[in-house]
Formats: C-alpha cells, sequence, structure tokens
C-alpha cells in the first residue's frame, strides 16, 4: 500500500455514541489519500466494534490502556511516514474539504509548520450548529491569544507537517490542558496559521461539560505551557513541573482568585452553547454567556476585534 499524504490520529475513550458519524465525515473527504488510526484509550464500551464495522482498508485500529489523549495521539504517530499528520476528535465532524484546504495551504505555504481553521459548535444530535469562530489567522496573534491565557486555535482543527510534529517532545505535565502545550510547542518550531473558513463541527454534549476537563487543573496546565513559551521566547530555562505545580499550590489570594475566574469562565461558554444547540434552556444558556462576558469583558473586546479581521479577509 502505497504511503498516503495525510495520516488522521483519532484518540477514542467510550466514543461509542458518537465516533461513527466522525470516521464517516473522514471517509466524505475531498482529499482520498488518507489512512486513519483510531488509538482505542482503554474503552469499557463498544467503541472499537463500531469502527471495525466501518470496512474501509485505509482504517486500524490501536488499542492501550488508558493514559489520555495525548498519550494516544503519541501512540498514533509511530511509524507513521504521510507528509502530513491531521488531529481529529472521535466526537467531532470534519467539513468535507477540510484536509484538501488544509494540504494544498500547506503546500502554497512552506514556512507554516501546522494550519488550522475554524469551527462550529454542533449539537448533540448534529442537527443545529452555532456561529462560527473567530480565530487569528497569524501566527503572531495566535500565540499571542495563547500568551493572554485566551485560546488561539483548535487543537482539533489542526493539519501538521509530520517533520514539524515530531519535533515536538511530549508535554511532561499530560492531563487536560496538554493540548495548550502541544500547540505552544509546534509555534517553537515552526509558523501557525489558521483558515478563514469553517473547516471542523465541534460537538458540545453534556459530558464535554462535566467530565474531565477538571477545569482548574486544565487552567494549571495551560498555564504551564504559557511560561513554558514565554520562557523560550525570552531565552530563558523553561519551568520544570513539579517545581511549578508546587508553586502553584502556594499561590497567592490573588492569583487563585483570577485562575478561578478562568475556569469559570471557560466552564460558562462550554455551557451557554450546551443549553442553547440542545434546547435545554435557551435563557439559562444566554445568561451563562452573560455570565462570562462579565467575568471576562477584555476576552469579548477581543472577540468583536477578530471577527471584524476575520471578515475583513473572508471578503
Amino acid at each position: 500500500m502505497a504511503t498516503p499524504v495525510v495520516r488522521i490520529i483519532m484518540p477514542a475513550y467510550n466514543a461509542a455514541r458518537y465516533i461513527e458519524p466522525a470516521v464517516r465525515s473522514i471517509q466524505a473527504q475531498s482529499l482520498p489519500d488518507w489512512e486513519l488510526v483510531v488509538v482505542d484509550d482503554g474503552s469499557t464500551d463498544n467503541t472499537v466494534e463500531i469502527v471495525q464495522r466501518v470496512k474501509d482498508p485505509r482504517i486500524r485500529v490501536i488499542r492501550q490502556a488508558n493514559a489520555g489523549p495525548e498519550a494516544a495521539r503519541q501512540r498514533g504517530l509511530v511509524g507513521c511516514e504521510a507528509e502530513f499528520v491531521a488531529r481529529m476528535d472521535a466526537d467531532d465532524l470534519m467539513t468535507p474539504n477540510r484536509l484538501q484546504t488544509q494540504v494544498d495551504f500547506l503546500r502554497r505555504h512552506p514556512d507554516v509548520g501546522a494550519v488550522g481553521g475554524q469551527i462550529m459548535f454542533l449539537s448533540e444530535d448534529g442537527a443545529r450548529s452555532g456561529f462560527p469562530s473567530c480565530w487569528p489567522l497569524d501566527h503572531e496573534h495566535i500565540v499571542a491569544r495563547f500568551l493572554a491565557m485566551d485560546c488561539g486555535l483548535c487543537n482539533a482543527t489542526l493539519t501538521c507537517r509530520r517533520t514539524v510534529q515530531e519535533k515536538v517532545p511530549p508535554t511532561p505535565q499530560g492531563g487536560p490542558g496538554a493540548d495548550v502545550g502541544f500547540v505552544l510547542g509546534l509555534g517553537r518550531v515552526a509558523p501557525l496559521a489558521n483558515l478563514p473558513e469553517v473547516v471542523h463541527y465541534v460537538r458540545i454534549h453534556d459530558s464535554s461539560i462535566q467530565s474531565s476537563p477538571n477545569w482548574e487543573a486544565r487552567v494549571m496546565r495551560k498555564t504551564f505551557a504559557v511560561e513554558c513559551a514565554r520562557a523560550a521566547i525570552e531565552n530563558r530555562p523553561a519551568p520544570e513541573w513539579p517545581a511549578f505545580e508546587a508553586a502553584w499550590r502556594r499561590r497567592g489570594f490573588l492569583r487563585r482568585l483570577n485562575d478561578r475566574r478562568e475556569a469559570r469562565l471557560a466552564r460558562l461558554v462550554r455551557a451557554s452553547h450546551w443549553h442553547i444547540l440542545n434546547r435545554r434552556g435557551a435563557l439559562r444558556g444566554r445568561l451563562f454567556m452573560l455570565m462570562a462576558a462579565a467575568l471576562g469583558p477584555d476576552r469579548v473586546v477581543a472577540r468583536l476585534l477578530r471577527k471584524a479581521r476575520l471578515a475583513c479577509a473572508r471578503n
């Protein structure tokens, strides 16, 4: 079998409810030259059986004991010879032209190491979607958003050059927030970019609100990733995870208050989308969004400015 252009790596943990539509969205890609590696991360449901029912020689399954999504992605990269590596979550959907558009972009821009794109949130049943995101398009603004403890792109939308991704070491802290460390690590190897068009649908369901994103643990790991990136920019040694974690536990009252604000803000935004898209109470969803705006007015202003820049780029 010839080496495919793109390897798609999909970690899956108890994803039986949504994984088949995710796989079907990959099969519907306008770029047919791909392989999909589903890394089952110790599922206790019938995730593997559902994938195996999809008869496609381009799809294979690897099983491992539960170690988390970043470890699963590292496992999926083993033995990869494809020119590009795409990320995909087991409960999301790709737009039909995602891979072709991203591969074309990377070939037109040989200096760029990885490209994402805009997302739309999707309801549990896939029947309703929200408004498009407004992630910044260029490397400078993407990294600036992360350094400001905001978000500059959606990890699940990334398609990377394999040679670039292989230079990014696994994040030492693992767990929730490790995706931020991966993105900022990529950005230290080569420039990042986002496409102005929607390439990915992120499904919002109850477990994406209530389950493990332990939101405060995510803020701690995200802060660690940001501190490592700042250290690289300032040409100083990066912090070690054990020392950082110990200092985090001793941080002052005002810092704790701000970190709780960050955690609460992230959860309010997700909960707002969940209530509105899944028709679990539009009024409550809008109330959560107003609460998020009150907690982070700076984020609201930044989002409006990004929307304006993105509208100009699309025109």
